[in-house]
């Protein structure tokens, strides 16, 4: 027949296998999940499903011996998050990525596991079946004396004691029949610190402690350090005061206990959750595995645990909403409760233990880390809660010495009283006893609230006295009450109060009077709420992330689109052979003209989500106006008039021209909203003579002359205080989903950036004016207009070889029949690897090399690196419509000699070919 071990390790092994059998189904339906989503069948709903399947895998896998498989999930669980939150579906770079990662999931649950389980499980203390003796005191001394006085002095207090004069057989014999306790000196023949080694090496081989008293004629520092770290629950000089040694093991003997602690485990993951069972089991805990948070409620009732170890990440309800309606039970309010969760996050950690946790256990977790963890805590709950029965047992029986409880009472922050219960209304009103610390809190001296009998209810703040009494009314039903609310100071001041109210009751049942205890917590209030606001900030914070990645992934496709739609316009017109004056010119010129504006609307919208700084130079500020107002009055409603004042031959101003683009789109948004779509919007830019002029938002003062840029509306103007915070990040007036309020904290920032000051105007009821002011520059003038339409001298190549590569079709067949007509010779591939294996093949095949840089399997950077590898010389183009990992400066780094930003003007491209390869061939 197995024993008790045998059989723990034969389930173990069983549960091993049952979670290797599962593994193929779950990456089954983790692998549909996905290509639901892909395709597009699938919701948000089902992206949270799929998230909380790849959770599961990466907190068990390495529990069950897949470490590698747990490591894949844990990168997916970080992808998919962001995804979950924000309830987006994932961008085409983002599925590449995770089905590439979702591949090597399935190779990982396929291969064998990265290491064995480990069955080390601790051991109880009882080994071999042998019971403490509750009643068995060890005595360890080579004194034999000392060693028999304190077996005589044991004895009176009903303890049994054996002696052990020598270190030999200590160990074997607490491992065969644990005792109570051990008292023991350090100082043995074998060693000066020989006993504190001996009750390590015990301490290590097993899982209930035993308290240990450590007695000694050594007090020195390294006696006691030794001691600490062995274990040691005291330390004693010798000579022994007997008293005082019993005093402390009756104390210490008092937690044994017959019944074994009791832990709820709750954890959707059955396969996790009956490990962790038998885990605790197997050291001498009763466990109760509850799968279902819904059902949490009614076992709670039933099994009244000890200790719950709970999962953060469940379906239906997580682990830290079901921690907040556990701890709104008074009878669970204490009860520690372990979160137990794969989450690495330390800040969110924290916030678990926020919401009412008592630790964070990370999986895996080992399983001595779990059940010294688990006992800490639970030893700790049940000494406690003993002592909280002690001691109201006691208060019902001992009267208080008056004396001590009024100093107690007078000296806490918290001011303690009583109150009278009133037979004829619910709501108790005499004040009885209050301390003398009352009158830092609210003003009143204990002497005034005694004074009149309804002061307790006087006091508290008009709006809040309903909801004080309907607590009153629970506290008679509960015997307890924990609230808040306000009060107000003698000086007229509101002050938020913490207040607790205990019933005292009789023998019989009956009320005596009401305990309670305030707190001025009202700067905790304010904290509470300045760390409200910044959460909320820290939310609009990661909109505007998740903003940015969207704007990105559409710049990218724009781009390619617009780099088609431009590259053959421009083909149209090198290879059309019209003539300046034939409509199909001017209808190409057209095409160019918005596939022009819409590259420099692709490139404000990557102004938010490219991290690079600005290039300002000098620029004609009224053509890049007049083109932004044409934008502008294609796209805002037609119910906005526009009244344009825009004056000519003005000075240059020194900026970058996206910025000022991006501002004017700001502001003109922003009057659109405050008109709400109707109404008049004026635009005027003139230069102007300044003098007492007060910038709104640096409060410094505006003198000399100025380009004046004004934008106002006909709306319902600005309030003062919303006008005092106007510019300051997220601060928006507008209604929820109708702007971040990020708007005019750029206009402010880019202003400023540029040496420029703004003053805004703003009447209720009649519409606001912001009026911009930069100062004239003199320098080399960059032309504001979107288009660049000089003709570019167009040279023919000498049947050099170029290889191209582009995932998109129509780029490759663009840049293709453009070269060949310009008689070259092409090699062009929607294949990242098809080019690099035609290169590998033959390298000295090839003069030059266009390459995008997104590109599936390979990026253009990887295939840079790669060429590079086999010539070094080879000249290469590189293309991108975005890449966060890629720029003008990196692509020098990596050995690219011209970078374009899709859409490129073809012209541009097909010069700088002829470049490079006359410079090559040099």
């Amino acid at each position: 027949m197995l024993n008790k071990s045998d059989l723990l390790e034969q389930r173990l092994n069983q549960l091993n296998q049952d979670y290797v059998d599962s593994l193929p189904e779950k990456i089954r339906q983790i692998e549909m999940l996905w290509r639901g989503l892909v395709k597009h069948d699938l919701g948000t709903q089902d992206l949270k499903l799929l998230y909380q399947c790849i959770h599961s895998l990466n907190g068990s896998g390495a529990t069950f011996g897949y470490t590698i498989l747990s490591e894949i999930a844990a990168i997916i669980e970080i992808l998919l998050k962001p995804l979950m939150q924000t309830e987006q579906l994932p961008t085409i770079e983002q599925q590449s990525h995770i089905s590439t990662l979702l591949i090597k999931l399935r190779k990982a649950a396929l291969e064998p596991k990265g290491h064995a389980i480990r069955h080390d499980l601790v051991a109880p203390t009882c080994q071999g079946g042998s019971p403490i003796d509750k009643n068995k005191v060890f005595i360890v001394d080579d004194d034999e004396a000392v060693a028999k006085k304190l077996a005589q002095k044991l004895e009176q207090y009903h303890y049994d004691s054996e002696i052990f004069l020598s270190l030999a057989g200590v160990k074997e014999r607490v491992i065969a029949s644990p005792p109570i306790a051990i008292i023991m000196d350090i100082v043995f023949p074998e060693g000066e610190l020989a006993g504190t080694d001996v009750i390590a090496d015990i301490k290590r081989s097993q899982l209930l402690p035993i308290p240990v008293i450590f007695i000694s004629v050594r007090d020195d520092m390294t006696a006691h350090l030794s001691a600490v770290r062995a274990g040691a629950t005291h330390y004693l000089s010798k000579p022994v005061n007997a008293n005082h040694l019993m005093s402390l093991l009756n104390d210490l003997t008092e937690k044994i206990n017959d019944d074994p602690y009791r832990v709820m485990i709750v954890d959707d993951d059955v396969a996790l959750s009956n490990h962790f069972s038998l885990t605790l089991e197997h050291a001498g805990l009763s466990t109760n595995v509850v799968t279902d948070p819904m059902r949490v409620l009614d076992e709670l009732k039933a099994y009244q645990p000890e200790l719950i170890l709970m999962d953060v990440y469940m379906p239906e309800c997580s682990g830290l909403e079901l921690a907040i309606i556990i701890r709104q039970f008074p009878e669970f309010n204490d009860v520690p409760i372990l979160f137990l969760s794969a989450e690495t996050n330390f800040d969110k950690q924290l916030a678990a233990l926020d919401m009412g946790g008592d630790d964070f256990l990370s999986k895996p977790i080992e399983p001595r880390h779990l059940v010294n963890a688990v006992l800490t805590r639970v030893r700790r709950y049940r000494k406690t809660n003993l002592l909280a029965k002690n001691l109201r047992g006691s208060i019902s029986r001992l009267a208080i010495s008056e004396k001590r409880l009024s100093q107690i009472i007078n000296t806490s922050p918290a001011a303690i009283y009583t109150l009278q219960v009133s037979e004829n209304t619910v709501c108790p009103l005499n004040v009885t006893m209050m301390s003398d610390s009352i009158e830092s809190i609210c003003g009143y001296t204990a002497k005034e609230w005694l004074a009149k009998e309804s002061f307790w209810l006087d006091i508290i703040h008009k709006d809040d006295k309903e909801q004080v009494f309907n607590a009153i009314k629970g506290l008679f039903d509960q015997g307890r009450l924990e609230h808040e609310y306000r009060i107000e100071h003698k000086n007229g001041e509101l002050l938020w109060v913490h207040e607790n109210l205990t019933v005292l009751e009789d023998r019989s049942g009956h009320i005596i009077e009401i305990i309670g205890s305030r707190m001025d917590i009202s700067e905790i209030k304010h904290n509470e709420l300045k760390r409200i606001e910044l959460e909320e900030q820290l939310r609009q914070t990661h909109k505007m992330e998740a903003i940015g990645l969207l704007t990105g992934g559409i710049a990218h496709d724009f781009n390619n689109i617009l780099a088609s739609i431009l590259g053959y316009a421009s083909l149209a017109n090198m290879r059309g052979g019209f003539t300046p004056e034939s409509k199909v010119t001017s209808y190409i010129q057209q095409i160019i003209n918005a596939g022009e504006r819409g590259r420099l609307l692709t490139s404000q919208m990557l102004s938010f989500c490219r991290n690079i700084q600005t290039e300002a130079a000098c620029i004609q500020i009224e053509p890049l106006i007049r083109e932004t107002i044409k934008l502008l009055q294609s796209t805002l409603p037609s119910s906005i008039e526009f009244h344009v004042d825009v004056d000519e031959g003005l000075p240059d101003i020194q900026m970058d021209p996206t910025q000022l683009h991006q501002i004017m789109m700001n502001l003109c948004v922003n009057a659109k909203d405050a008109m709400q779509g109707k109404g008049c919007l004026s635009i005027k830019l003139k230069l102007v003579e300044l003098t007492n002029q007060l910038c709104t938002t640096c409060k410094q003062g505006i003198e000399g002359q100025f380009i004046e840029l004004s934008v106002a509306d006909t709306g319902a103007g600005i309030t003062k205080a919303s006008i005092e915070r106007i510019f300051d990040p997220f601060y928006t007036s507008k209604p929820i989903g109708k702007g971040a309020g990020i708007g005019l904290s750029i206009v402010h920032g880019v202003v400023h950036q540029n040496q420029g000051h703004v003053v805004l105007q703003s009447f209720l009821g009649k519409g606001s004016q912001f009026n911009l002011y930069f100062t004239p520059k003199e320098g080399e003038k960059i032309m504001g207009t979107c288009g660049d339409n000089n003709h570019t001298e167009i040279h023919k190549g000498q049947g050099e070889s170029i290889l191209v590569v582009d995932d998109e079709e129509g780029i490759v067949e663009l840049l293709r029949e453009t070269l060949d007509s310009l008689e070259y010779s092409v090699t062009a591939t929607a294949s990242s690897v098809d080019a690099l294996a035609m290169f590998k093949e033959s390298p000295e095949q090839f003069d030059l090399i266009i390459t995008d840089q997104t590109m599936p399997v390979i990026t253009g950077d990887e295939l840079i690196k790669e060429v590079r590898q086999l010539r070094a010389d080879i000249p290469i183009i590189l293309c991108t419509g975005y890449s966060e990992s890629m720029d003008p400066v990196l692509a020098k780094e990596i050995g690219v000699d011209q970078f374009f930003y899709k859409p490129f003007q073809l012209e541009k491209l097909l010069e700088s070919v002829y470049s490079l390869l006359l410079k090559h061939n040099k």
